[in-house]
Parts: structure tokens; sequence; C-alpha cells
């Protein structure tokens, strides 16, 4: 039998694996683009008040908040604004 599969090498069947989307000899089964991993973000803050303003108008109780909203909200590039009570404050991403 082995014998006989060595000397018929143009009838020999490709593996099922061979021919799967699982297949990485193709160049074009290739991901365009590599996922980046999601970065662990803080779960809590400690309990101190020193409201800050965030620049997505939102007055967070203390800067780790606002990290933390920063943190799961990296889309909005939430960052420190100026003064510690936003005018108008939104509600934090969160509570939305």
């Amino acid at each position: 039998m082995k014998r006989a599969k060595c000397e018929n090498k143009e009838e020999m069947i490709a593996p099922a694996w061979k021919n799967s989307k699982w297949n990485n000899d193709d160049p074009a089964s290739e991901p365009t683009a590599t996922p980046s991993p999601r970065k662990k973000c803080p779960e809590g803050c400690p309990d101190v008040e020193l409201s800050i303003c965030g620049s997505d108008g939102v007055t967070y109780g203390n800067p780790c908040e606002l990290h933390v909203a920063a943190c799961q909200h990296a889309e909005l590039n939430i960052v420190e604004d100026s003064g510690e009570v936003c005018v108008g404050t939104k509600k934090t991403p969160q509570e939305e």
C-alpha cells in the first residue's frame, strides 16, 4: 500500500485540511489586519471626592473615575479639561 502511494503521486488526494478555511498556505487567506488585544481597564476607584471635568463634558468624582471612563471608551479620547465642574454637565458614558 505504501509503495503504491509513492508510485502514483499524481493520484494522491490532498488532505482535507489543505482545502479548508484554516489553510495558511494561501496568502489570500491571511487576515488584512491583526486585531489588537483589548486592554484591561481598572474596575474601581477609591471613594475620594475630587471633582474633575472631562473633555467629554462630564464631571467625574475624581481623576480615577475619569481614567476608567477614558479606558472603557477609548474612542471618545477623554482627557482632563479645565475646571473642577463642567458647565452643563452631561451623564457619564456609563450612565448613558
